[in-house]
């Protein structure tokens, strides 16, 4: 995927990748310019990435509630 996006942003396209990043290694890896850490739940689905999660220390954005209409206008805002 960060391949994928890499290309596209280098083509001069906004690119949008939602996925869960567990590890301070694998952020770091991704290299994203614009983090935003989605904290709304105690525990995932999967015990295996529950097990590895490290809270990011450094991200742009933190939405602590499941309401994405308000969220997204913040996130927009912090952007511009």
């Amino acid at each position: 995927m960060s391949d994928l996006a890499e290309k596209y942003k280098q083509e001069g396209s906004y690119v949008v990748c939602d996925f869960i990043c567990p590890t301070p290694k694998a952020r770091k890896f991704f290299n994203a310019d614009f983090i935003v850490w989605v904290d709304t739940i105690k525990k995932g689905r999967y015990d295996d990435t529950n097990a590895m999660f490290v809270k990011p220390e450094k991200f742009d954005f933190h939405v602590t509630s499941q309401d994405a209409k308000v969220w997204a206008v913040k996130i927009a805002e912090k952007i511009k």
